[in-house]
């Protein structure tokens, strides 16, 4: 490939806006992946605060978070 058809792919402006937008689109998946694992493990804290009122709450609350989130 010679430097004349090399810089053309470079100027491409479409091909910045996909390299641009699959850049985006990655780091804004993460941000969604992060925020469910954090919700998740605000909901297992939660449902095991809540569970403690009962007598038998460690087994009851992790057959509830093992059900609800597999």
């Amino acid at each position: 490939m010679n430097s004349g058809a090399c810089r053309q792919g470079l100027l491409d402006p479409t091909r910045w806006f996909a390299i641009t937008y699959a850049i985006a689109t990655a780091v804004n998946l993460r941000e969604e992946l992060t925020t469910l694992l954090v919700m998740k493990a605000m909901f297992i804290s939660s449902l095991d605060s809540g569970c403690r009122l009962l007598p038998t709450h460690s087994p009851l609350a992790s057959k509830i978070s093992t059900a609800l989130l597999s």
